[in-house]
């Protein structure tokens, strides 16, 4: 059979999907049209960045507040494609996604930070109850992925002591206490004096990774850095 035959044969059967959206979409396109058609400018994070909430420094809307992470890498805002990409990972099962979503967020971190001065990378981590529900923990996946790509070993740390409400319910103001003091450190001797990158799928208000990351300084890391797929986008500052 001709390679030409064969080649068509399998496009039909295992068609080319698109990144973000998963739409099927010609084999030598890694976007389907829809989402080539979205600026660049609209969703991707732009250099500098403002470290305290990762946003570009020129729309940065946080006013320099100061976590217990120093930085924040995101190679997307949570927007439109890259929140087909987060959805379509998380709540439909496309776990798959996950080596994608790694290769973008790595590409990010060894921009910033090219001799890769990470001891180990932590996840946000989930109650069993909620590990049930879904099956699998899309934060944990991508640090696996991330510690593959980068070779920075992945440690699992933190511990979810119980179950919170879901934080895309709650205000902004309502966050900060859902997750006061729902994570500990198992492992103290993991992070202890150690460079911890801490990763989880988006970011929105930060308040999550913030208080794991508290904890990881607590128990004696030296610094923690946040990485993730996406971020909130907020409403450029007025002048």
């Amino acid at each position: 059979m001709p390679k030409e035959t064969l080649r068509a044969l399998w496009c039909i059967l295992f068609p080319r999907r698109c990144f973000f959206c998963n739409a099927v979409t010609a084999v030598e396109d890694r976007l389907c049209r829809e989402c080539a058609a979205v600026p660049e400018e609209e969703y991707v994070v732009a250099e500098p960045r403002c470290k305290h909430c990762g946003a570009a420094q020129k729309s940065c809307p946080c006013g320099g507040k100061a976590m217990f992470f120093s930085d924040v890498l995101s190679p997307y805002y949570y927007v439109q494609p890259a929140f087909s990409a987060v959805r379509q990972f998380k709540f439909h099962g496309k776990r798959e996604k996950a080596a994608q979503m790694a290769e973008d967020m790595a590409k990010r971190i060894l921009d910033c930070f090219p001799d890769r001065p990470f001891d180990c990378i932590c996840y946000v981590p989930q109650t069993e109850d909620e590990m049930r529900k879904r099956g699998y923990n899309q934060s944990q996946l991508l640090a696996q992925e991330l510690s593959e790509q980068t070779g920075i070993p992945s440690c699992d740390a933190l511990v979810k002591l119980y179950d919170t409400k879901r934080q895309q319910t709650l205000s902004s103001t309502a966050r900060s206490g859902n997750v006061l003091g729902v994570f500990d450190v198992r492992r103290p001797g993991a992070v202890f004096e150690k460079n911890v990158l801490l990763v989880d799928d988006i970011k929105t208000t930060g308040t999550t990774l913030n208080e794991c990351a508290k904890m990881l300084r607590i128990y004696g890391a030296n610094t923690v850095i946040a990485a993730v797929f996406a971020l909130t986008k907020k409403e450029e500052p007025r002048a």
